[in-house]
């Protein structure tokens, strides 16, 4: 008469050799139909040590060792039934990492988040890009560690084009958000010619560029892209829309966590100052932190 009420779920992955990705299937044991009948002597246990054990995660391993399986014979027959959870797993995967934002790297973290993407679309062969909105003084700049991962950002970097370049272009887009999408690349691309050129450099065959807005504000973009033909249709937008609130979480977080990088290098590189003067500051501390990221060792941060 001890139930144990903690029933652990049983989730296993399986790799898809024709989608080239992980699929997270739920298996349900229905032992109903099973009679379980003890063959020896059952030793005696002690049922509050045995609740302790089986709520840590090598509990049944501990109950084996209390009651070895040898002991019983089992008759009868299970149902079981498989399901496929890989949505609902993959979304829970990518609530893991908002809640977790500092358990990992930002490129770890985004890499994780891609993964997780790639399994809610169903295939390996799509790609994926997030790109947040960073301001200073109110005023788009380029942060190289996030832009790093947009294709037409990595494309235009080949071609020498800089911030004077995609600046611009980010902010005809954030004065009109919407989405933008290319079903088949060859047979009709963006007005822009540069930018047609930089996805036909990728190779690219569809690409899409949605807006990302957290509490109605534009927080960031959303490239999803694909080198095969077809793979890219309306029916992967609809699949991927349920993470979308979680991608303008993420956004938000690494917006918050820029400004904050921002006011801490202020803290450290400035004494005190008067809120009045507070945009100069934050100009300087942004010119400091890109030639960091950049490679560059700045010979100090500018006097003020």
């Amino acid at each position: 008469n001890f139930n144990f009420a903690n029933k652990r779920e049983i989730i296993r992955p399986i790799y898809d050799k024709q989608c080239k990705v992980l699929r997270y299937y739920r298996i349900n044991v229905d032992t109903r139909f099973v009679q379980v009948f003890a063959e020896k002597s059952l030793p005696a246990l002690n049922l509050e040590t045995l609740d302790l054990h089986l709520n840590e995660d090598a509990g049944l391993d501990a109950l084996e060792k209390m009651l070895p399986l040898e002991l019983f014979r089992f008759s009868g027959f299970s149902i079981v039934t498989i399901t496929d959870v890989t949505r609902e797993y993959a979304l829970d995967k990518i609530k893991d990492i908002l809640v977790n934002t500092h358990a990992q790297s930002y490129e770890e973290n985004n890499r994780s988040v891609v993964q997780s993407l790639k399994a809610i679309a169903g295939t390996n062969e799509l790609e994926f890009g997030l790109l947040p909105l960073f301001k200073v003084n109110n005023k788009l700049v380029e942060d190289i560690d996030a832009y790093c991962h947009s294709i037409s950002f990595k494309m235009g970097k080949q071609l020498g084009l800089g911030e004077h370049f995609f600046i611009p272009m980010i902010e005809k887009f954030a004065a009109n958000p919407h989405l933008i999408y290319f079903r088949d690349l060859d047979a009709a691309g963006p007005a822009q010619q540069q930018i047609g050129e930089l996805l036909k450099m990728a190779e690219l065959k569809s690409y899409a560029l949605l807006p990302v807005l957290y509490n109605n504000e534009l927080v960031g973009c959303f490239e999803i892209y694909t080198k095969q033909r077809g793979l890219l249709n309306e029916r992967v937008l609809t699949e991927i829309e349920p993470a979308i609130p979680l991608i303008s979480q993420l956004m938000q977080n690494s917006i918050e966590e820029f400004q904050s990088s921002i006011n801490s290098t202020i803290r450290d590189k400035f004494t005190s100052l008067q809120s009045w003067v507070q945009w100069k500051f934050n100009e300087a501390a942004w010119e400091y932190l890109y030639s960091t990221k950049k490679g560059v060792k700045p010979s100090d941060v500018q006097k003020i």
